[in-house]
């Protein structure tokens, strides 16, 4: 049991990041620039994996999940505004968001 939370910490924490780089750059298209940019190739595919798993959700879904790692501060802080700006209840977007870094995980391998 311990193995497979530690598994579950570590996977969230890559995903988290992941996202986080992805929601500040989610308006370029970032694997057509990415070698001009000087960007990993690791995080081109992170960028194309969360890419396609945020564009697997509604507008408003996406839209919330951005606002999260849009934002300095607290993931818990963000979700906190994110859940307010986007007319959900916190415990919603804590379910999208656990079940948004399970696809990016299970896409990149990671479970």
């Amino acid at each position: 049991e311990r193995e497979g939370r530690m598994r579950k910490v570590s996977y969230g924490a890559y995903a988290n990041h992941a996202f986080r780089f992805y929601a500040r750059n989610d308006s370029v298209m970032l694997p057509a620039s990415a070698k001009a940019q000087g960007v990993s190739s690791i995080d081109v595919l992170n960028w194309t994996v969360c890419h396609e798993v945020l564009n697997s959700l509604t507008d408003q879904q996406k839209a919330a999940i951005l606002d999260v790692y849009r934002r300095a501060g607290s993931v818990q802080e963000n979700v906190a505004y994110a859940a307010a700006m986007h007319g959900m209840s916190e415990n919603r977007l804590w379910q999208l968001l656990n079940s948004t870094i399970r696809l990016f995980a299970k896409s990149r391998g990671l479970l």
